[in-house]
């Protein structure tokens, strides 16, 4: 039962309703698989899942209740967890930011995204215990299956995932990432199976503390070597994809595999290393748990009733006074040491937004009481539309679409500016592109919201062509502009875009460098012989210190794609007429120019420091 609510606490922190409910799940079948050995009756057990999912459900409240979601969130005192994967639910982190409000800095394994990998450590730790038993019964085999199946099929491109798509099966299991939550309810069902192996007197003592320094070891070494490599491993990778994009092996790649790879990464990179305290407080947090657990006779409610009872009233005072906001509210301030520290210390890439620059994030982030990093964003280009009188929006890439959407609209709605919002459906697009036209165009028949053409619209000529024959119909003005080079962008990095001159000079002289490039124009290697090439004049070229100037001239209908890297870049439909485009004197790598289906790169060389 203690192990139960210790994987439920990695749902609970991280704010994720879904894993709450199936670690609640997989712990209660856990539980009638062994009534026996634990010697509590169906009464009982009926009685602890109740009260674990009543706390569950309070915490997981405004993540279920979307109307108190979306009005309370944007407007909550109370510093959300820094972290950008984790922006629409309340979390016990929360409740901790009550009563210390720098307690990322010391503790950030509390934080949303860590918590995957540290608050989830002891049940990791315990199933890889019971894989590695001896005598494995039946349905401990099955549940290993079933961790090893699931975790694959949520592999975007994986040979399960792709089969998925051509058998009778609901949607829902079509999407890789709903097989996270089915492999986080195998890894409690896992994990249980490994404290009983914990539990047996014949254990060896010996090989629980090898295998817990191993797991400590592994881990300390693992982010050594990303600490050092970790920019040259994204490198590398960002040189493959772009080759394999190129020579055609992947023609439509999108951004699940890079958000992986560079969360993954940059979380190792930040939250696991030998100069952060809370690897400490992780290995003293293994030992003290596996001592109890080694200790504990039994693992019934009966034997621990006071440690558990315990931990749920914290849980839920915790949790029902950061909803009710009963408790004191701390509002960050310039003087916070929140703000301090990453003024000082953090890294522009990473958390924040480079092109944005440092000051001007805190800047806002101070004046708008916006206590989320993602928030503070989000609320800078609201301003910033509002101020200059332009449309633009951000692309979601961090996976929230639906909330963080609502949350641009309520910030427009606010500064009294019209938002134009990216939905991006990408698995209906490839799938069902007629469908995903119609709910498109039904969509914005209901309101006044414009529109963002999305990355995948550009690949899908059928999709553009419709919105374009469509658009004097509806009562929207439609902007075609794109999220530039989608299938290598980390998703930390949001790119903001439009196609009005002065709203992009806006967001581009907020950007600083000192790059200098020349502009120079080939063909592209993979151009399909049935389409006109693309005689694309580029002109009047003007290269400052902070701003490159030049002049582009297509004869056939073109798209424009300009990326560099990292920071924003330029997009836009170009046709017959000269088109001036302004931009950041970056590094940048290349232009897009697609007439059709046939391509054109602009490359920038000669670049110089």
């Amino acid at each position: 039962m203690l192990l139960g609510i210790y994987v439920l606490g990695t749902g609970l922190l991280a704010g994720h309703a879904q894993l709450v409910l199936l670690s609640l799940t997989a712990a209660m079948v856990w539980i009638l698989f062994r009534l026996k050995t634990y010697r509590i009756s169906i009464l009982k057990a009926g009685i602890i899942f109740a009260t674990i999912c009543a706390a569950g459900l309070i915490i997981g409240a405004p993540y279920l209740i979307p109307a108190y979601h979306l009005k309370q969130l944007s407007e909550r005192s109370i510093p959300l967890s820094l972290s950008l994967s984790q922006q629409e639910g309340l979390s016990v982190f929360d409740g901790i930011h009550l009563f210390f409000p720098s307690a990322e800095l010391l503790f950030p394994w509390l934080s949303s995204s860590e918590s995957f990998l540290f608050i989830g450590t002891l049940p990791l730790l315990l199933a890889c215990l019971a894989i590695c038993s001896k005598q494995k019964s039946p349905s401990l085999k099955l549940v290993i299956w079933g961790v090893a199946l699931s975790f694959v099929a949520s592999i975007l491109y994986s040979p399960l995932n792709i089969a998925l798509h051509y058998l009778p099966v609901f949607n829902w299991f079509r999407v890789p990432s709903r097989w996270l939550y089915i492999t986080v309810g195998f890894l409690a069902l896992l994990a249980g199976y490994g404290a009983d192996n914990l539990q047996d007197r014949s254990a060896s003592r010996k090989k629980i503390i090898q295998g817990t320094i191993f797991v400590i070891v592994a881990l300390l070494i693992g982010s050594v070597v990303l600490s050092l490599f970790s920019d040259k491993i994204i490198s590398f990778v960002k040189i493959l994809y772009e080759r394999a994009y190129i020579a055609g092996i992947v023609p439509i790649m999108t951004t699940h595999a890079w958000q992986v790879l560079a969360f993954f990464v940059h979380t190792l990179r930040n939250s696991i290393s030998l100069f952060n305290p809370s690897i400490l407080i992780t290995i003293l947090s293994w030992g003290a748990a596996l001592w109890f657990l080694k200790k504990a006779p039994e693992l019934s409610f009966e034997k621990n009733k006071r440690y558990l009872s315990a931990l749920i009233l914290i849980g839920s005072f915790i949790s029902i006074t950061t909803i009710t906001k009963l408790a004191p509210r701390k509002i960050i301030t310039e003087a916070s040491p929140v703000v301090t520290f990453l003024k000082e210390n953090m890294d522009p890439g990473y958390r924040t937004f480079s092109y944005l620059g440092k000051e001007a994030l805190w800047e806002y982030e101070i004046r708008n009481k916006r206590t989320n990093t993602q928030e503070t964003i989000e609320w800078y280009h609201a301003t910033l539309a509002h101020n200059t009188g332009q449309f633009f929006g951000i692309p979601q890439v961090t996976g929230y679409s639906s909330v963080a959407t609502n949350r641009q609209r309520l910030f427009a709605s606010e500064l009294g500016t019209t938002w134009m919002i990216p939905l991006n459906n990408q698995r209906t697009i490839r799938d069902n592109p007629e469908k995903y036209i119609s709910e498109r165009i039904q969509l914005l028949r209901m309101g006044s919201t414009q529109y963002i053409i999305s990355p995948y619209e550009i690949i899908h000529p059928l999709v553009t062509e419709k919105f374009r024959t469509e658009s004097n119909s509806l009562p929207v003005r439609i902007y075609e502009v794109s999220q530039p080079y989608p299938h290598v962008f980390p998703p930390e990095h949001i790119i903001c875009v439009a196609n009005e001159k002065e709203a992009l000079e806006a967001i581009l002289k907020t950007a600083t460098s000192s790059y200098v490039g020349v502009i120079e124009m080939e063909e592209c290697p993979w151009k399909t012989m049935d389409q006109p090439s693309a005689k694309i004049n580029v002109s009047n070229t003007s290269i400052n210190p902070g701003l490159i100037s030049f002049t582009v001239k297509s004869e056939v209908p073109a798209w424009v794609i300009i990326n560099e890297s990292y920071l924003p870049g330029w997009h836009g439909y170009i046709n017959g007429e000269e088109t001036q485009i302004h931009l950041a004197n970056l590094l940048f790598q290349k232009i897009w120019i697609l007439p059709g289906t046939s391509e054109v790169v602009v490359r920038f060389k000669g670049i110089n420091q």
